[in-house]
């Protein structure tokens, strides 16, 4: 599971990059998205700027953790920083 902290304006920014990036639609403060073949489920609380995304399928050749880092890369990417 990754976890950051993310101001909600900056969320906000994030989804709409992700959106128009790769296709990733981060509707709302709780869901799934799909890219590639590997399916990760999130969570986000504005209260306290809490983010969460954990992989829940994935391809069989690919391992969890490579998969969790490509995400953190793409995070830290946009700005985030993953704790």
């Amino acid at each position: 599971m990754i976890t950051a902290t993310i101001p909600v304006d900056q969320f906000a920014e994030l989804a709409a990059k992700l959106k128009a990036e790769a296709g990733l639609d981060l509707t709302g403060n709780s869901g799934a998205v799909t890219s590639r073949g590997v399916t990760a489920a999130y969570t986000y609380s504005p209260s306290d700027g809490k983010f969460q995304i954990q992989v829940t399928e994935k391809p069989f050749l690919l391992n969890k953790g490579y998969c969790e880092g490509e995400i953190r890369k793409a995070l830290i990417a946009h700005g985030v920083a993953c704790e």
